[in-house]
Formats: C-alpha cells, sequence, structure tokens
C-alpha cells in the first residue's frame, strides 16, 4: 500500500515537472517570438548599425497620431504635427523648426476611439526633446520622453 502510494505520488511529480518544463519552454519560446517581432518591426525601415545600442525602454508601436506641441521650455509654440510611433514613456514625432536636446516640452497626444468608449481622447503629456535629427525634407525627428500625463476628453 505503501508502495503504491509513493509511485502514484512520484507519478504525479514526475508529470507536474513535465508540464512546468514544457509550460517554460511555450514560454521562452513566446518571448522569443515577440522579441524576433519587435527587432523587425522596429529596424524595419530604419534600420540601425550593429555598433548602435537600442536605447528603447518600453516596446514602441508605429502610429501615425495627431499632436499638438503646446510649449517649449516655458514658451507657447501651438505646433500641429503627428508622431511616427509611441511607447509607453516616449514618442517620436516631426516638427518643421528645430528645437534643442533637452527642451522641455508640454504636447497633447490624440488617442483613437476604442471599442469602449468610442471617443477620441486626448492626453497631455510633459517631457523633454531627448533626441533631435534633421532629416532630409528639410523638417526634423524630436524623440521625446513622456515623464507626466493628465486627461483632457474628447478630442
Amino acid at each position: 500500500m505503501l508502495l503504491t502510494c509513493i509511485t502514484l505520488f512520484l507519478g504525479a511529480w514526475f508529470h507536474s515537472l513535465i508540464d512546468i518544463a514544457r509550460g517554460a519552454r511555450e514560454t521562452v519560446a513566446a518571448i522569443d517570438r515577440a522579441e524576433r517581432t519587435r527587432v523587425k518591426f522596429h529596424l524595419g525601415d530604419h534600420a540601425m548599425s550593429k555598433a548602435e545600442p537600442d536605447r528603447r525602454k518600453a516596446p514602441r508601436f508605429s502610429m501615425r497620431l495627431p499632436v499638438f506641441v503646446n510649449r517649449c521650455n516655458g514658451q507657447t509654440l501651438d505646433a500641429s504635427t503627428f508622431c511616427r510611433d509611441v511607447s509607453s514613456n516616449g514618442i517620436y514625432f516631426y516638427m518643421d523648426a528645430a528645437i534643442e536636446e533637452g527642451t522641455v516640452l508640454e504636447f497633447t497626444l490624440s488617442l483613437p476611439p476604442d471599442d469602449v468608449l468610442r471617443i477620441p481622447i486626448r492626453v497631455n503629456y510633459s517631457g523633454k526633446a531627448i533626441r533631435v535629427k534633421a532629416l532630409s525634407n528639410g523638417s526634423y525627428g524630436v524623440a521625446a520622453s513622456m515623464e507626466s500625463y493628465g486627461f483632457v476628453g474628447e478630442a
């Protein structure tokens, strides 16, 4: 009787280990697939050299959304533009005029309606220009941090 109980326990324990290993293998495979997709998604047309480190702290999503730059270093700017991509802590958008890296920014991002609210939402952000790059078309690409935010309401 004791031997039967031990055998059943060891069998159940062994199958649990197999399930754990199978789940871990599937999780690692899913993470690997997501990472490969992220790398393909992010590198796309904007391939970085292998020597340049990836500075992203969060995944970016390619979205062309309206952006309204309200203020630069406390000065009213009121510039309407759009973004190339956005993440939970940063945004890349275009500007007609150059700004300096480190410039304190206030901008509003208009988010598209979702299935629940069905209305566009505007979010005010405060952040800084992290990188500014002159582009071939005469405009400037601005990578900015999103340090604080507040909801405005309907767009």
